[in-house]
C-alpha cells in the first residue's frame, strides 16, 4: 500500500474512533433514559457537530498519517544513501 493509502487509512481510523465514541455516548444516554444506569444524564452530546468533527478527524488523520509515512520513507532513504556512501569509501571508489 502506498503513502496515499496509508494516509487515508489513518484518516479513516480517526473517523472510526470518533464514531465509536459517539456510539458509546449514545448507549450511555439510552441506558440513562431507560433507567438502567445513571438517570441524571440527559444529553451526552453524541453526534453533535458530526460533520465538523468527522471531517477534522479525517483531515487530521490523513495529514498526520501522510507526514509520518513520508518521514519514515525519508529516514529509510538516508540510511540507504549513507550506507552506499560508506561502501564506496571502503572500496576506495570515493
Amino acid at each position: 500500500m502506498g503513502g496515499v493509502g496509508k494516509a487515508l487509512g489513518e484518516g479513516l481510523e480517526e473517523v472510526s474512533e470518533e464514531l465509536v465514541t459517539d456510539l458509546t455516548k449514545a448507549t450511555y444516554s439510552l441506558l440513562g433514559d431507560l433507567g438502567m444506569y445513571d438517570k441524571s444524564v440527559k444529553d451526552t452530546g453524541a453526534f453533535e457537530n458530526m460533520l465538523e468533527r468527522y471531517s477534522m478527524s479525517l483531515l487530521g488523520g490523513t495529514i498526520g498519517g501522510g507526514l509520518f509515512y513520508g518521514v519514515e520513507k525519508y529516514k529509510g532513504f538516508n540510511k540507504t544513501r549513507d550506507k552506499d556512501l560508506v561502501d564506496l569509501i571502503n572500496d576506495g571508489r570515493a
